[in-house]
């Protein structure tokens, strides 16, 4: 349920900021040690979104074998548990 109401509320800000974004495009520039980086704000959000789902995606798959493990032995002791009865 609250995904639900997270999502909707996800939705309407998208949409309200849309609406102001096709106003005024605007534009970001940054200048670091003489390389000059000019993109429109939308640009920039989905820079910055695909970077936090690579990092979330790296992370996922580093800690993927842990959790795996993790479940293999809830599984072997519950097995254990059964037999033992």
């Amino acid at each position: 349920m609250k995904a639900g109401i997270f999502i909707v509320v996800i939705l309407m800000l998208s949409a309200f900021a849309g609406v102001f974004l096709m106003q005024d495009v605007g534009t970001v520039t940054i200048d670091f040690r003489g390389y000059r980086i000019e993109m429109t704000v939308l640009m920039l959000g989905l820079f910055v979104a695909a970077i936090v789902f690579g990092i979330w995606l790296l992370r996922w798959v580093v800690l993927a074998p842990k959790r795996l493990g993790e479940v293999a032995g809830r599984l072997r002791a519950g097995r254990a548990g059964q037999k033992l009865m």
